[in-house]
C-alpha cells in the first residue's frame, strides 16, 4: 500500500456496529484520482495521497454537528444498493451530493420507526483541476420541497456520466409512488438540455406508508449510441442521448414485496444487487435489484432474448451458493460475483456462459466458479479487467485469469486492511475505496528500479526528486502498519541512493525532500524514546537548509523535543530561533503543540479565551510569548515583564496583537507584574513613553495616541493620553470610539481595573448624553462596585415587554377592521417613552401603547389611537420576517440574516444599522440598554455587544468551546449560555457591559434542549427547569446555579412525585405548572406553584386535577403573559367545558362553561386568552369531525364577574388555519393566522 487517506464522515462511512460499506467508487484522470464520500468531491496526487482540493459540503452542512448527522440525516441512507461515484470530462468533475434537507422527520415510538428523512442528493459541477464550483443544482435554503426548476425538484437516483460536453443521471421522486426520470444537462454550466420520464414504481412502505430508505438506480450505460436506464422499478429502456426520446422500453416482473405485518421496517427479499446493465455483441445484460432473473435484451429494440432465473446460476460443487452481482459479459458468457450483505445464502464467483452465444438455444453452464470464504462475505465486489478478475479480500486482492478461474497473483505478505475497497485500475496503479478511506497499492521494487536507472540517466535532478517521494511513501507505509524500525532503514536508503549524484541532491527540490525525510525520522526516534538521536538528524538537516521558514519548521522540532526541566538548552533554541526573520508565520503544528506555554503561561489564558488554534500567528510573537513563559515558570518576573513589554514594540508582532487582540491581555499580564513590587519596569520605561508622547507634538492625532497606550500600557505618559481622549469623548457620538478602547483595556475579571474605570465612565456618559439611561447607570455601578442587583427598569430584558402595566380595554363586542392575506407576525406590544416638549417645533409626546406587526416586508405599529392603520410603516426591504424582535433603549432591534436594525420606537425612522460577521442565524437579548446579538455556527457561539440606542459595537466575544450551545439568556447584568448534555451540562457567564469572560461551570447535571431554551436568570442564579418526559428522569423542578461560581443553589423538589408541565412568566416572575405523571384522578394532583429564585422555594396558588391545563401553557414552555392573569380549562369536561379565569397572587376570580363538550375542542395552536382591564377574550376552536365545519369560536366575559359579554365565530376556510397568535392594545386586537393571514378586531362598548 502506497498511502492511504481518509475521506470523512458521511452517509456510507463504518460505524462500530456495521461491516465497512462499500458503496464508494473512485474515478481517476491523469496523475489524480477523485473519490466522493456522498458529502463532498476530493481529488488527490495520485503519486502521493496528497490533497489536491476539496469542494467543501454544500451549502447548510455546518449548521449541523458530525454527531447530529447520522440521526438526522444519515438514518435513510442504503448501504446496501446505493452507489456514490464521480465523473470526469472536459476538464470538469460532476458529483451527487447530499444536501441537507429532510422530506420527513425523524419520528418514531416505542423504538417502533414511524419516518425518518432519506438522503437528497443533487448535481454539482466543479473544475477538475482547481475544484472551483462552476454550478450546483442545490435548492435555495428555504426549499419549501416542491417548487423549483426540475434540477433543484428531483433528488439524484444514481451516479452521473458524463459523454461528449453532457452529463447524464438517474432522478427520482418519492411522493407515495417512485417517479423514476432521467436528466441531461450542459456539463459546462449545468443547464438542463432534456428531461425524460422513464417509469413510476412502488417502493418498500412501512405501517405507516412511509418510506424508510432512499431508492437507489442501477447507474447508466451506453449501447450502441444509446443511453441504457436500468430503473429497478420492472422497467429497462434505451433512450436518444441528444433528445431524451425513449427509443425502446422493455418490463419485466418485479419480486413480489412483503406484505407489511409487523411494525418495523419491511424489505422486499432480492436476489441481486445495484449493477449497471451491460452491452455486449448487440444485446444488453440487466439484472435488476427488483428482479429474481437475469435478462438478456436485443439492444436494437429491446425485445427479450432471454430470462434467466437466478437459481440457474450455481455450482454443483457448492450447492446452495449463487452469485448476486453482474460484473460483465462478452458475446457468449457472462461474469458473476457476491457483495456485501449478501442475503442469498453463500457468495459465488466465476463465469456461466451458453453455447453459441446469446441469440443461439444453446445450454447454461458453468464454465467456472469458486465460493467466497466466510470472512470475505462482507468484502467489496469484484471487477473485472481486461482478461484479469480482480477479486478483493482483507487479506489483499487476488488476480483470477477471467477465462480460466486461474490464480495469476496475490497480495504480497502484510496487507494492509484499511486498503480493502472497491477497486480501480488506472495506469500501473490500483486504487480501493472504501465507505472512509481511498488507498493507493503500488509495485514498490518496479518503482525503485525505474527510479534508480533514471537517477544514472541524463536528468538526475528529475530521478533524484522521484526516488525521494518513493521512499517517503513506502518509509510511511511501513510505520503506518507499526514497522517503525524498517521505516527508519527505508529512510536510511534514500540517503546512500544519493550517494552516487551529489550534485543532484544539492538542488533545492531534493534538499526539500530531505528535510522532509529529517523531520519524519526525528518524528519517529522520538516515538521510540530516542530524542537525543533525533535532534542529532536534524542538526545535520539544519546544516544545508533551503530556506528560512524549512529552517524554522526543524528548529522548532528540534526546540520540542528539549526536555522542559533542560532550561538552558531550551533558552539556547529560542536564542538560535531569534536569528530567523520575526515576521516568519509560525506552522500550524508548533502553535498547537505550545498553545498552552504562548496562552496559558505567558498570558494567563483558560482555554475558553485562548485564540482558536488555526489563528496565524508570526515567529516574533510567539518567541516573545514563549520567553515569558519560561521566565514565568522559573519565576523570574522581571525577565517576563521585559519580554512582554519587547512584544509590545515589536513591529512584527504588532499585526499578531490587533488580530488576535492580546493588546489587553498583555497590558493585564503587565500590570500583575508589576505590582506589589514583585518586578521592575525597565529604568528607562517612563522616559521612552514620554519622549514618544513629546514627540507627537501638542495636537496629536488619535491614532498616535492610541498607539502610545499600547506600547507603553504602564506608563503616566499613556494613562494621561487615554485621559485626554476620554475628557473629548464624552459625547453621543464618539460611543463607538470609547467602546473600541474599553475593548483594548478589558481585564478578565468581574470588575474593570483602574484604567478600564476611566474609559468606562467616559462611555457611561455618552451614553447618557445620547439617551441610553439604563446603560450609563449600569456603568455607573459597576465603576463604583455597587453591590445591590439592578433593578428591573433598569434591565431591559426584564422589562420586556413595556407595556406589562397597561392592559387593553376589551369593554364589548368586537367589529372586524382589516382583514388581509398577507404574510404577517406579530412581534410584541411595547409602551412608547413620555418626551417632554422642546419648543414648538418639538411637541410634548404622551406614552402609547404599541403592537408591532411584521407584514410583507414592513414593520407596521398599531396603536388604540387607530383601529384601521398603522400609526408608523417602517419597509425593510426584507421577503422574511426578522429571526429575532425586542426593544431596548426605546429601539426597536431587528435581526435580518446578519444585519442588525434599530427603528426609533415612536417614529419608526431608522436609528441604526450594524453586521454581524457570523452569517447563521442570529439571536437576540438585551440587558441594561446593551443589545447582544449570537450567533450559533459549528457548535460555537459568536457574541457581539452593542449600544441599543446608537448601535454602536460595545464588545465580541466567543464561546471557544466547541460544545452544543443554546442561545443566551439575559439579566443580573450577565449573559448566560447553556450546553445540553445527558450526563453534565456547562454554563458559560459573560459580564453583559464588557463582554469579559467571568466563568465556565461544570454542572454535573443532564440537560436538554428544552430546558436550555426556556431557562432564565434571577436573583443572581440561573435557573434551569426540567420539564416532565425528559430524558434521565429528575426528581427536581427547578435548580438554581450561582453565576458567580457555578455551585448548586437550590434544587426545588416537588410533593408526591409531581412533574414540572409549563412555565408562566409575569413581570419577572415564574409560576410554574405541574401534574402528576399518571391517569385521570378526582382528586387534585397538580398545582400552580408561585416560584421564588431567592430561595428555591414554591408555595401553591392553585391546585389542579389531571386533566385541568392552563390555556396558552402547552408543554414544555413559557407562557409569558402581560397582566396576572390565567385561564384554565378541564379537557375531561362531557357536556360543557369549565373554564376558570386565575389571577396569579389572588387565585381564582370566577368560572364559566363554553357550551360544548371537551372532547369536541381542537385546543391545537390556540393561544393564551388576552385579559384587558375589563375583558377576558378567550379564542376556541370546534372540531371538524364526524361531519361538523370546524369553526373559530371567541367568547367575552367580565373580568370582575365572568358575565358573558360577547360570542362571536369564524367558519369556513377562515377557520381552517394551525396556529393563531393574536394581541391587543387599547380596544384593539390583531390576529395572525399560519402567519399568512392578519385580521383586525375593535373593541367598543
Amino acid at each position: 500500500v502506497g498511502w492511504t487517506t481518509d475521506l470523512g464522515l458521511g452517509p456510507y462511512l463504518r460505524r462500530s456496529y456495521s461491516t465497512d460499506r462499500y458503496n464508494l467508487w473512485p474515478v481517476a484522470h491523469g496523475e489524480r484520482v477523485y473519490a466522493s464520500n456522498g458529502l463532498e468531491l476530493a481529488c488527490f496526487e495520485a503519486a502521493t495521497g496528497r490533497a489536491a482540493w476539496r469542494s467543501g459540503e454544500p451549502r447548510g452542512w455546518e449548521d449541523w454537528r458530525e454527531s447530529e448527522r447520522g440521526s438526522e440525516f444519515f438514518g435513510g441512507a442504503d448501504p446496501e444498493f446505493a452507489w456514490i461515484e464521480p465523473a470526469l470530462g472536459a476538464g470538469v468533475a460532476v458529483a451527487a451530493l447530499q444536501v441537507p434537507w429532510r422530506d420527513q422527520e425523524n419520528d418514531s415510538f416505542q423504538h417502533i420507526r414511524i419516518m425518518r428523512p432519506t438522503p437528497e442528493r443533487r448535481l454539482f459541477g466543479f473544475d477538475a483541476q482547481s475544484g472551483e464550483r462552476l454550478w450546483s443544482h442545490e435548492p435555495p435554503r428555504d426549499w419549501d420541497g416542491e417548487s423549483g426548476s426540475f434540477a433543484e425538484r428531483m433528488r439524484v437516483a444514481g451516479p452521473p456520466l458524463v459523454d461528449a460536453g453532457r452529463v447524464y443521471a438517474p432522478f427520482c421522486r418519492m411522493r407515495g409512488r417512485i417517479e423514476y426520470h432521467v436528466g441531461c444537462f450542459e456539463l459546462d454550466t449545468g443547464r438542463l438540455l432534456w428531461s425524460t420520464w422513464v417509469v413510476s414504481g412502488q417502493g418498500e412502505l412501512n405501517m405507516f406508508n412511509r418510506y424508510l430508505r432512499e431508492f437507489c438506480a442501477a447507474p447508466l450505460a451506453w449501447s450502441e449510441g444509446r443511453l441504457i436506464a436500468q430503473t429497478n422499478l420492472g422497467v429497462v429502456a434505451a433512450l436518444d442521448p441528444d433528445t431524451g426520446e425513449a427509443l425502446w422500453s422493455a418490463s419485466y416482473d418485479s419480486i413480489q414485496q412483503s406484505a407489511v405485518r409487523g411494525m418495523g421496517e419491511q424489505r422486499r427479499p432480492t436476489v441481486w444487487r445495484n449493477a449497471p446493465p451491460v452491452a455486449t455483441d448487440g444485446v444488453v445484460i440487466a439484472a435488476p435489484t427488483d428482479a429474481s432473473e437475469l435478462f438478456v435484451l436485443d439492444a436494437q429494440d429491446g425485445h427479450r432474448l432471454l430470462a434467466l432465473p437466478h437459481g440457474r446460476f450455481g455450482w454443483a460443487k457448492a450447492p446452495g451458493a449463487y452469485p448476486s452481482v453482474l460484473l460483465g459479459a462478452d458475446r457468449d458468457g457472462v461474469w458473476l460475483g457476491s457483495a456485501p450483505d449478501s442475503r442469498s445464502g453463500p457468495g459465488l464467483i466465476g463465469r456461466w456462459t451458453r453455447d453459441g452465444g446469446w441469440r443461439a438455444g444453446g445450454a447454461l453452464q458453468a464454465a467456472w466458479a469458486r465460493p467466497t470464504r466466510n470472512e470475505d462475505d462482507d468484502a467489496p465486489r469484484a471487477r473485472l479487467c481486461g482478461d484479469l478478475l480482480l477479486v478483493p479480500s482483507f487479506e489483499g486482492p487476488e488476480w483470477l485469469d477471467a477465462r480460466t478461474g486461474e490464480s495469476r497473483a496475490v497480495a504480497p505478505d502484510g496487507w494492509d486492511r484499511r486498503a480493502t475497497g472497491n477497486v480501480l485500475v488506472a495506469g500501473e496503479q490500483l486504487y480501493s475505496l472504501s465507505g472512509a478511506q481511498l488507498a493507493a497499492c503500488l509495485d514498490w521494487n518496479a518503482l525503485l528500479e525505474r527510479a534508480l536507472a533514471r537517477l544514472r540517466g541524463a536528468e538526475p535532478g528529475r530521478a533524484v526528486d522521484e526516488l525521494l517521494s518513493l521512499r517517503e511513501q513506502r518509509a510511511r507505509s511501513l510505520a503506518g502498519r507499526g514497522r517503525v524500525e524498517d521505516a527508519l532503514a527505508e529512510l536510511g536508503r534514500a540517503h546512500r541512493d544519493l550517494a552516487g549524484a551529489p550534485a543532484a541532491a544539492r538542488e533545492r527540490a531534493p534538499r526539500e525532500r530531505l528535510e522532509t525525510l529529517a523531520l519524519l525520522e526525528a518524528e519517529w526516534l522520538a516515538g521510540l524514546g530516542r530524542a537525543d538521536e533525533a535532534r542529532a538528524r536534524l542538526k545535520d538537516a539544519l546544516a544545508t537548509a533551503s530556506s528560512p521558514r524549512r529552517r524554522l519548521e526543524l528548529e522548532l522540532t528540534s526546540f520540542a523535543l528539549i526536555p522542559t526541566d533542560r532550561r538552558d538548552e531550551r533558552e539556547a533554541a529560542l536564542h538560535a530561533l531569534s536569528q530567523l526573520p520575526g515576521d516568519l508565520t509560525m506552522p500550524a503544528a508548533a502553535l498547537a503543540r505550545h498553545a498552552e506555554e504562548i496562552y496559558g503561561v505567558a498570558l494567563g489564558l483558560p482555554p475558553a479565551q485562548q485564540p482558536a488554534g488555526d489563528m496565524p500567528l508570526a515567529l516574533a510573537t510567539w518567541r516573545a510569548l514563549m520567553r515569558a513563559a519560561a521566565a514565568r515558570g522559573r519565576g523570574a518576573h522581571e525577565a517576563a515583564l521585559v519580554a512582554l513589554q519587547d512584544l509590545l514594540l515589536s513591529p512584527q508582532a504588532e499585526p499578531d496583537l490587533a488580530a488576535l487582540e492580546l493588546w489587553p491581555s498583555v497590558a493585564r499580564n503587565m500590570r500583575e507584574l508589576a505590582s506589589g513590587g514583585a518586578a521592575k519596569l525597565p529604568a528607562n520605561y517612563e522616559a521612552a513613553a514620554e519622549a514618544e508622547l513629546q514627540s507627537l507634538g501638542e495636537d496629536p492625532p488619535v491614532d498616535a495616541l492610541l498607539a502610545l497606550g499600547r506600547r507603553h500600557p504602564l506608563s503616566s505618559a499613556a494613562r494621561r493620553a487615554r485621559l485626554d481622549l476620554c475628557t473629548a469623548w464624552q459625547r453621543a457620538g464618539d460611543i463607538g470610539r470609547l467602546a473600541e478602547l474599553a475593548r483594548e483595556l478589558r481585564s478578565n475579571g468581574a470588575a474593570p481595573d483602574a484604567d478600564e474605570r476611566v474609559v468606562l465612565r467616559a462611555l457611561g456618559a455618552a451614553a447618557g448624553a445620547n439617551g441610553n439611561a439604563a446603560l450609563a447607570s449600569a456603568l455607573e455601578r459597576l465603576i463604583g462596585g455597587a453591590s445591590a442587583a439592578p433593578t428591573a427598569a433598569a434591565d431591559s430584558a426584564a422589562a420586556q415587554p413595556l407595556a406589562a402595566a397597561h392592559p387593553a380595554r376589551l369593554d364589548g363586542p368586537l367589529d372586524a377592521r382589516v382583514e388581509l392575506d398577507l404574510p404577517s407576525r406579530l412581534l410584541g406590544r411595547f409602551r412608547t417613552p413620555t418626551t417632554p416638549g422642546g419648543g414648538t417645533d418639538e411637541p410634548a409626546r404622551a406614552a402609547r401603547e404599541l403592537a408591532l406587526v411584521w407584514r410583507n416586508g414592513r414593520i407596521e405599529a398599531w396603536s388604540d389611537q387607530s383601529s384601521s392603520d398603522p400609526v408608523w410603516v417602517a419597509s425593510l426591504y426584507s421577503e422574511t420576517p426578522p429571526q429575532s424582535t425586542l426593544v431596548a433603549a426605546d429601539r426597536v432591534c431587528l435581526a435580518l440574516d446578519a444585519t442588525l436594525v434599530g427603528l426609533d420606537l415612536s417614529s419608526g425612522e431608522l436609528a441604526w444599522r450594524a453586521r454581524v460577521d457570523e452569517e447563521s442565524e442570529l439571536a437576540l437579548c438585551a440587558v441594561d440598554g446593551v443589545l447582544v446579538a449570537t450567533a450559533l455556527a459549528n457548535s460555537t457561539a459568536f457574541l457581539s455587544g452593542f449600544d441599543a440606542r446608537s448601535g454602536a459595537l460595545l464588545w465580541q466575544a466567543t464561546s471557544r468551546e466547541r460544545q452544543p450551545w443554546r442561545r443566551p439568556i439575559a439579566g443580573d447584568g450577565k449573559l448566560a449560555l447553556l450546553a445540553w448534555s445527558q450526563t453534565d451540562a456547562r454554563l458559560l457567564v459573560f459580564d453583559a457591559l464588557r463582554g469579559a469572560h467571568l466563568g465556565e461551570f461544570s454542572l454535573g447535571v443532564p440537560l436538554d434542549g428544552r430546558g436550555a431554551d426556556e431557562s432564565w436568570i434571577e436573583a443572581g442564579r440561573v435557573c434551569i427547569p426540567r420539564f416532565r418526559g425528559s430524558r434521565p428522569a429528575d426528581s427536581a423542578l427547578v435548580r438554581g446555579f450561582s453565576l458567580q461560581d457555578g455551585s448548586l443553589a437550590f434544587a426545588l423538589r416537588p410533593e408526591g412525585g409531581a412533574e414540572l408541565d409549563a412555565l408562566i412568566e409575569y413581570a419577572g416572575e415564574r409560576t410554574l405548572v405541574t401534574r402528576m405523571g399518571r391517569g385521570p384522578d378526582p382528586d387534585p394532583n397538580g398545582a400552580l406553584l408561585a416560584f421564588s429564585a431567592r430561595d428555591g422555594t414554591a408555595r401553591p396558588l392553585l391546585r389542579l386535577r389531571y386533566d385541568e391545563r392552563v390555556i396558552g401553557a402547552w408543554g414544555s414552555s413559557t407562557l409569558h403573559v402581560d397582566v396576572p392573569f390565567v385561564c384554565v380549562f378541564q379537557a375531561g369536561a362531557k357536556l360543557e367545558t369549565p373554564v376558570t379565569l386565575v389571577e396569579l397572587s389572588r387565585g381564582v376570580r370566577w368560572l364559566q362553561r363554553l357550551p360544548i363538550a371537551a372532547d369536541d375542542l381542537d385546543w391545537e395552536g390556540m393561544p393564551a386568552p388576552l385579559v384587558g382591564a375589563r375583558g377576558v377574550l378567550v379564542a376556541w376552536r370546534v372540531d371538524g369531525r364526524d361531519g361538523r365545519a370546524r369553526r373559530l369560536c371567541l367568547s367575552l366575559y367580565d373580568r370582575d364577574s365572568g358575565a358573558s359579554l360577547w360570542q362571536g365565530a369564524l367558519e369556513g376556510p377562515a377557520a381552517d388555519f394551525r396556529d393563531l397568535d393574536w394581541t391587543a392594545v387599547g380596544g384593539s386586537v390583531l390576529a395572525t393566522f399560519d402567519e399568512q393571514r392578519f385580521h383586525t378586531w375593535e373593541s367598543h362598548r
